[in-house]
């Protein structure tokens, strides 16, 4: 019938779910804990650390997502307006392509809303980005995106 798996709408080329769900499961025996045995705590929440949105990451587009076009330098972009990030995201091809020069994070990471970490590729230190008439000089933490090429988070709005 040519409808979607996940959604059953119909499936054309490039199509996109509305709504994806991601199922984890592991086959593993439940050990009684030992009360010799001290778990370990949770790292403490860091208010700087990085976050973006679950569906910024994953490309979920809505229909009230607000989408802009940005320029940095001579190359056009697509960003992501996304209050649900706290800092400003590029994608990695994005960086390449602009030839941002990153500066090393020594192993950071970015905290997606649903407790994942994506591994930093890199920060690009005041980044001036034009829209429209105005530029704006935003800090950029290079991270793989599939779908935007920025995410302008908390930090910029």
């Amino acid at each position: 019938m040519g409808l979607c798996y996940n959604c059953d709408e119909q499936y054309i080329r490039g199509h996109k779910c509305a709504r994806l769900f991601y199922l984890e499961a592991s086959d593993y025996i439940v050990e009684e804990p030992n009360e010799t045995e001290v778990a370990p705590a949770a790292p403490p929440f860091d208010p700087d650390e990085p976050m973006i949105s679950l569906s910024a990451i994953t490309g979920i587009r809505a229909e009230k997502t607000m989408q802009l076009h940005v320029h940095i330098g001579a190359h056009q972009f697509t960003a992501l307006l996304d209050s649900g990030s706290t800092h400003n995201f590029i994608s990695t091809e994005a960086a390449r392509r602009a030839d941002l020069q990153l500066q090393d994070c020594h192993g950071a990471h970015v905290v997606v809303a649903n407790g994942d970490q994506v591994a930093c590729q890199g920060l690009a230190c005041v980044t001036k980005l034009e829209i429209g008439e105005e530029v704006f000089p935003v800090d950029c933490f290079s991270i793989p995106l599939e779908c935007y090429d920025m995410v302008l988070g908390i930090a910029w709005l």
